[in-house]
């Protein structure tokens, strides 16, 4: 009984864990950037204006963390997602080192195979001989199941605004059951930012 039970207690502490974000499909320039960058334009590629704004605001938080000099691109247009132009214009301008791009990918899922397993749970015996019941532990099979998660992935790609405009870092995350946009939104900038540091692309150390 007491194994099935620290069995049932492991699969319930996994399942209120679920979730998560990972990184997959990262790449980093060997050579770029030379030195890590601090003044960087951030720009979300989304149409939506909302989803727009809090995926910036969010990138512009957690690079500021990092010493960051950030500038969410819906501060010079507000209106319209800006095209390339723009934004080479705005980079010339005001003297942008760096641009982080990022959009959605398409959703997708996860389906996975969860096995049965074997649960103890009180039962009543009866004996006719001696006529008297008595309570006992009996195990019963669950049956198995498929569980279906939701699968957000989103790019990211820097860029390095001299030497004609290298790609300098890109990475996808994926994200198990997103519970909320801005819950989301935060778990992945963390991830990204902390890559982006550990991989000397922006400056390492935390800034209160």
């Amino acid at each position: 009984m007491s194994r099935s039970l620290s069995w049932v207690i492991a699969v319930a502490i996994a399942g209120a864990c679920g979730g998560g974000t990972t990184l997959v499909d990262l790449w980093k320039d060997p050579v770029y950037p030379v030195r890590p960058l601090t003044n960087i334009l951030v720009v979300n590629l989304g149409r939506d204006q909302a989803t727009r704004r809090i995926w910036e605001d969010g990138f512009v938080r957690g690079l500021g963390e990092r010493g960051v000099q950030a500038v969410p691109s819906y501060r010079l247009f507000p209106t319209e997602l800006p095209d390339s132009a723009q934004i080479r214009a705005a980079v010339r301008r005001d003297g942008y080192d760096g641009v982080v791009a990022t959009h959605r990918l398409a959703i997708g899922r996860r389906v996975t195979w969860v096995h049965g397993y074997i649960r103890v749970r009180p039962a009543i015996g009866y004996g006719s001989w001696v006529q008297h019941y008595w309570t006992y532990w009996a195990g019963v099979q669950a049956a198995g199941d498929a569980e279906t998660d939701r699968v957000a992935r989103v790019q990211t790609d820097v860029w390095l605004t001299t030497d004609g405009g290298e790609l300098v870092w890109t990475g996808t995350t994926r994200t198990l059951n997103p519970a909320s946009p801005g819950a989301a939104t935060r778990e992945i900038v963390g991830t990204i930012v902390r890559e982006l540091a550990k991989q000397g692309v922006i400056p390492g150390k935390r800034h209160s």
